[in-house]
């Protein structure tokens, strides 16, 4: 009997050990019961101590402990920047004193020259251009006077002024008037002696008068003016024969021709373009 009754006894003494070690403690206790022991449920969790007589409204549990670093740990792993020093901007450099702006004397400056073709297209009466064009009056001699320009610009072949072809045969080419003759009746020549009208017509004196170029070009320039038409090089030098001649024989100039060759000339022919 009484080797049973201790036995009972240990049986209770052990459980009543595991409820203790098993029971929360103060330390990681969330809540504490009326009967001074612990729950481990979060407020307001049903059924925490309903078996201990409900929760004590007047326990508040402490901070949780702070965990432990792990095994091995080192401080001087933890880097931590420094605070950085505030930044001083340093002083700015004072700018030196400039030097009072001397203001040069008025001076004249003298106008850039007039080239000698503007000067001589400025000469011309500017005025519109008349009908009436009579070819037959210049009395061109197509014969001699086509075969004098041949012999004057004959030097191994022709030399074709507008497009810079040679052609050695006389057959490619033709004689052209440099101012064409219905241009020089529009500008004047309608009024002029037979004289003066042949001789326009069959000038061999001035080498740009009369020149020997490609039947093709010859054609396609035809009668026009140089703001229709322009040769395919030296397009400067064929504006200062144009305007040579023009001079020499007193011709005109309606206003779109002289402002063309004007505008033309200070744009492509002026010294630095």
């Amino acid at each position: 009997m009484n080797r049973i009754f201790l036995g009972v006894m240990a049986v209770v003494g052990f459980i009543l050990l595991i409820a203790f070690v098993l029971m929360p403690t103060p330390a990681d206790a969330i809540q504490r019961c009326n009967d001074n022991t612990f729950s481990s449920t979060e407020p307001g969790t049903r059924g925490a101590c309903s078996r201990h007589g409900g929760v004590d409204k007047t326990w508040e549990a402490s901070a949780p402990p702070f965990s432990q670093p792990p095994l091995g740990w080192k401080d001087e792993w933890v880097t931590v920047d420094p605070v950085p020093s505030p930044i001083t901007s340093p002083a700015p450099t004072p700018k030196p004193s400039l030097p009072g702006v001397v203001i040069p004397p008025s001076i004249e400056v003298p106008d850039a020259p007039v080239s000698d073709t503007i000067s001589k297209l400025n000469d011309l009466n500017v005025g519109p251009e008349v009908g009436g064009y009579d070819r037959d009056s210049f009395k061109y001699y197509s014969g001699s006077t086509r075969t004098q320009v041949l012999r004057d610009e004959h030097n191994g072949g022709w030399y074709d002024i507008y497009t810079g072809r040679v052609f050695q045969f006389s057959k490619y080419v033709e004689i052209d008037h440099l101012v064409p003759m219905v241009e020089a009746w529009a500008s004047g020549a309608k009024f002029w002696s037979a004289d003066k009208l042949r001789d326009f017509g069959n000038n061999t004196r001035d080498a740009d008068h009369l020149v020997a170029v490609e039947k093709r070009i010859n054609r396609e320039k035809s009668g026009y003016e140089p703001h229709e038409w322009m040769p395919y090089i030296d397009q400067c030098g064929y504006l200062t024969k144009w305007v040579g001649i023009k001079d020499r024989y007193d011709l005109s100039v309606d206003a779109k021709e002289k402002t063309y060759i004007t505008n033309y000339w200070n744009y492509y022919c002026t010294e630095g373009k």
